[in-house]
């Protein structure tokens, strides 16, 4: 993975040479979606290139995926245009819209689940909210049906997860907890409890990104974004697996799966 980072970093550089300094910008990101100066706490590389009279953005993870790309008006990202796309880690589509002449949402904007499952399908004019809105189970049923017109809700429809048509109060979000609290208090315990997550026998110095799903089923599924030794990577996945106690997240009254990542510390040898 290292060595995939290396790659794109070298061929990142060679575009921003290619081009003037005025035509070509390479950020790092970190993983609160911040522009860093250190390389090593970067999560995603991120180009935009000027390419006639836009800026294409394109941004990629730290194993040289693409990520999203999207063009804009300005270097700087405002008022963007065209059509967008966006990539799961494992290379499978995420979303895809776009956007008119004057920077607003224009036509269909789809999502899909990692498992490649669609989540929903929503429908802009200019800006503005209109069609029929649908959002889906994580088994491919009809969860939600929201009717627009011209901007104004006109009528919502809920379905429980065989495709049935339900009455209930409508939950537009809810965050995924844990034990009671929110993932805050899952991070605090992964703190306290970090000393028994490593033994003896590795020998890492460094940064290690490890990227969470919480399925819609509450349980927890890792992976490692870094090249670590494979017995590490395997203690990490049954330790994490191990822990029980997710809610999952709620969004128009399903519960969905949820993404997020966070850096490992690793500034000592084990020998």
């Amino acid at each position: 993975m290292k060595k995939n980072f290396i790659i794109i970093t070298l061929l990142l550089l060679c575009v921003n040479n290619l081009f003037s300094q005025k035509d070509s910008i390479v950020n790092y990101i970190n993983h609160k979606e911040k522009i860093t100066k250190r390389k090593k706490e970067a999560k995603f590389i991120e180009t935009i290139v000027k390419k006639d009279t836009i800026w294409v953005g394109s941004l990629y993870f730290r194993n040289g995926k693409l990520a999203k790309r999207g063009a804009y008006k300005f270097k700087d990202k405002k008022n963007p245009q065209g059509k967008f796309v966006e990539f799961y880690r494992n290379g499978n589509l995420k979303k895809t819209f776009s956007f008119n002449k004057d920077g607003d949402l224009n036509g269909i904007v789809k999502s899909w689940f990692y498992n490649g499952g669609v989540d929903n399908t929503l429908f802009y004019i200019n800006g503005v909210k209109t069609g029929i809105w649908k959002y889906y189970h994580t088994n491919g049923n009809i969860a939600c049906r929201q009717y627009f017109s011209k901007g104004k809700l006109m009528k919502t429809l809920l379905y429980n997860e065989n495709g049935v048509k339900v009455k209930k109060e409508l939950i537009e979000r809810k965050k995924l907890l844990f034990k009671g609290g929110d993932s805050k208090v899952f991070f605090k315990r992964i703190k306290k409890m970090y000393s028994t997550l490593i033994t003896s026998g590795f020998q890492i110095n460094g940064r290690v990104y490890l990227n969470f799903i919480v399925t819609s089923k509450g349980k927890m599924i890792v992976n490692t974004s870094d090249k670590i030794p494979i017995d590490l990577k395997n203690r990490l996945k049954i330790y994490f697996k191990n822990i029980k106690g997710w809610e999952p997240a709620i969004h128009m009254s399903r519960k969905v799966p949820v993404h997020f990542s966070t850096p490992f510390h690793f500034y000592t040898s084990f020998n």
